[in-house]
């Protein structure tokens, strides 16, 4: 599904370029489950948003599905990070003034899905994350337990290919985050390719497979 080759990311800071990856090889097959462990500092944001598409390598290749995504253009960027991939962030980056339902919808501002469409797979998808009952609920109104449901509602509603999770769990107690941990197996046993970030060795567990990431080289 995705294969990065010696990819590399340098970050300028004054006259120095400080390597936050180093030359780095990964794999991963569609539908695999992969938690990527380290510690602050060792590259796993920069890692993730290489594969999210959201910055671009400083040396080496990224492709995905046999695409080098280092020749596309920024709008066929825009497309895959709207259409084939899904973000679920740590700081759950839901909209303040806007209710559930539209911070969950908001991935289709840039589809061109049908309105029943659309509204069908809103409801599917916030049913499925257990908050069916607070549509009309603004974030401030909701506990951190379900706005990271929320976050996972938004990152699944475009049927992306690719899940991609930077400590979902990190803002949550022990009771909460064993709730998202279960939503995101449930999405790796319906056959979702997840990439999960963190820290905690507890969670890396619940992965079929655990990477290790330090000083910018998987070890």
């Amino acid at each position: 599904m995705i294969e990065l080759r010696n990819v590399q990311k340098e970050y300028n800071v004054g006259n120095t370029a400080f390597p936050a990856l180093k030359k780095i090889n990964f794999t991963m097959a569609t539908g695999e489950f992969i938690a990527v462990m380290g510690r602050s500092g060792s590259g796993k944001s920069t890692f993730l948003n290489i594969v999210g598409c959201l910055t671009t390598p400083t040396a080496g290749e990224y492709f995905m599905a046999g695409e080098n995504i280092g020749t596309m253009t920024d709008d066929a960027l825009s497309l895959i990070r709207s259409q084939k991939i899904g973000f679920i962030f740590q700081q759950f980056n839901l909209i303040p003034n806007l209710n559930l339902y539209d911070n969950i919808s908001l991935p289709f501002l840039y589809t061109t899905h049908a309105g029943h469409d659309l509204h069908r797979k809103t409801l599917d998808v916030i049913k499925r994350v257990g908050l069916a009952k607070k549509i009309f609920n603004r974030p401030h109104e909701l506990s951190g337990g379900e706005m990271q449901r929320a976050a996972i509602a938004r990152a699944l509603v475009n049927c992306p290919e690719l899940i991609l999770a930077d400590e979902p769990t990190g803002n949550l107690d022990s009771h909460n985050g064993d709730l998202i941990l279960e939503i995101i197996e449930d999405i790796h046993d319906r056959g979702g390719s997840i990439i999960l970030v963190t820290h905690d060795e507890k969670v890396a567990a619940r992965a079929e497979k655990i990477v290790a990431l330090e000083d910018g080289q998987f070890l």
